[in-house]
């Protein structure tokens, strides 16, 4: 791979980089509650990735690509579920735990756990004149080792100096369709204005997404 620009220069003869993925989940319906526990594997060799590296007088660039020679491995178990009640009301989570089992070069920093989950009604309102779907979703996230950002060569680079803190996030949302048209509305991040404006950190010095609403529409207007 290469790269050139006003403030840095690489060449560099990588190897291939070779991967397996495999994941596989139990389904157990229940009724109303549907519950799939699962497990991921994750097996990287000759990885390529950016990293710090002290600059000098000869070299003054900060981050540049190396390949480690080495390999990364990672289990992941997780667990979905699903739960229908009250007819029109449904609650899903979907819980990941990363767990390294290999990390030569420390080519790979993960947050521990992830989750994500939505609550949400559907069903028709106004004498059946709108299908609508109308709900939250929430995502949390635990502390971790964030990549940097460097914005000369635009790349993200592993870094383990500086440890992002943990944040969940919730957003409201309508999705309604109405004869021929369809919107949505959306208000990303509700948590921020209600907790003082305070924001969370994507990576280090880079903050997130902050209360913010979207909205759109789809008219048909011929058959």
């Amino acid at each position: 791979s290469s790269d050139v620009c006003s403030s840095d220069l690489w060449n560099n003869d990588f190897k291939a980089i070779t991967g397996l993925e495999a994941e596989a989940f139990a389904k157990l319906p229940l009724k109303r509650l549907e519950i799939a526990p699962g497990l991921g594997y994750r097996l990287l060799s000759n990885h390529v990735f950016m990293r710090q590296v002290t600059p000098s007088a000869d070299n003054p660039q900060t981050v540049l690509p190396f390949q480690s020679s080495g390999i990364q491995s990672m289990l992941v178990p997780q667990l979905r579920m699903r739960v229908d009640f009250l007819k029109s009301m449904s609650m899903t989570l979907h819980a990941r735990h990363s767990l390294m089992t290999r990390n030569d070069d420390d080519a790979f920093q993960v947050p521990d756990w992830l989750l994500n989950g939505q609550l949400a009604y559907k069903g028709f309102l106004f004498n059946r004149n709108l299908e609508a779907q109308i709900g939250f979703d929430v995502s949390w996230r635990s502390a971790w080792y964030a990549p940097g950002y460097d914005p000369v060569t635009q790349h993200y680079f592993v870094q383990t100096s500086e440890r992002v803190n943990q944040w969940m996030t919730t957003d409201f949302f309508i999705n309604g369709r109405i004869k021929k048209g369809r919107f949505f509305f959306k208000v990303h991040n509700i948590g921020q204005a209600a907790n003082g404006g305070i924001g969370y950190l994507v990576i280090p010095g880079y903050p997130g997404l902050r209360t913010v609403m979207d909205f759109g529409f789809e008219l048909v207007l011929f058959d």
